[in-house]
């Protein structure tokens, strides 16, 4: 007789799940690793902010540049950043950060000056408001109570104020800063010819800063145009305004791409 064995074999049942042993290890790593990267993140947005806002100031001055070239006239409808007789309370001046000086002033225009602008095709300004309450932005919508209110417009002449960059705003844009030169600047958004010509939407810069809240302060980027210049100790108005570059607002004042790129730089720097 043949005996026929039967092997019988244990089937193991899966395990599923971490023993308290891995994981308590597993924990360890990621409390290891979260102290490593944590105190790393306001780097990592302050240098994402900065490159975001060297592109935009740079694809900016492509932009009114190119739209010059095309029709031999500068944007139209740009903001001012006067209410009345003085700066929105919104926009940021420089005056309350770090150097505790104004990058720019509410200015009159003289008679040539506004021919100038005007003959450079800045033919009418963007009206801002104070808070208008509803949907009222500072940055997104700072022309009425909400966007189905459409912005209005004030032409630009002498009895125009706008906003004139003081020495220092002049010093930070590295421009020269005589008596007898005269920049004015305007804010760049949504109701500017710009943004529905050669571009979709206008650009905001984002901070990584409390002080720079886009919904409390205006963060739209703006633009520079000389009017006056010195010419041997005398001023001179131009006969066409000129394009000097962009900027971004911040509570420091003015700032340039170059200004941007040697701040991630030294960022970097001190981060080594």
């Amino acid at each position: 007789m043949v005996l026929k064995c039967r092997n019988r074999t244990r089937v193991r049942n899966a395990r599923h799940g971490l023993t308290l042993l891995e994981l308590v290890v597993v924990l360890t790593i990621l409390v290891a690793i979260a102290g490593i990267l944590v105190p790393l993140l306001p780097n990592f947005l302050h240098r994402a902010n900065v490159a975001s806002c060297v592109t935009n100031i740079s694809e900016l001055d492509k932009l009114i540049q190119t739209q010059q070239n095309l029709n031999a006239a500068y944007p139209d409808h740009m903001d001012n950043l006067v209410i009345g007789s003085g700066l929105a309370t919104y926009a940021l001046t420089g005056a309350t950060g770090e150097f505790k000086q104004a990058s720019y002033t509410a200015g009159s225009l003289t008679t040539d000056e506004a021919a100038a602008l005007t003959n450079a095709g800045i033919t009418s300004v963007a009206n801002l408001v104070e808070n208008a309450g509803g949907d009222w932005r500072p940055t997104a919508w700072p022309y009425s109570s909400g966007e189905t209110t459409q912005p209005t417009f004030t032409p630009v002449d002498s009895s125009l104020k706008v906003a004139t960059l003081t020495p220092f705003g002049a010093q930070l844009l590295g421009l020269p800063n005589a008596t007898n030169y005269k920049y004015v600047i305007f804010g760049l958004n949504k109701p500017c010819t710009l943004f529905r010509n050669l571009a979709t939407e206008a650009p905001y810069h984002f901070a990584d800063t409390p002080t720079e809240d886009p919904a409390t302060y205006y963060m739209c980027f703006g633009a520079v145009f000389i009017v006056t210049r010195d010419v041997s100790g005398s001023p001179q108005t131009l006969e066409n305004a000129k394009f000097m570059g962009s900027f971004a607002f911040h509570d420091f004042g003015l700032a340039t791409a170059d200004s941007h790129t040697k701040e991630w730089w030294d960022q970097n720097k001190n981060d080594r």
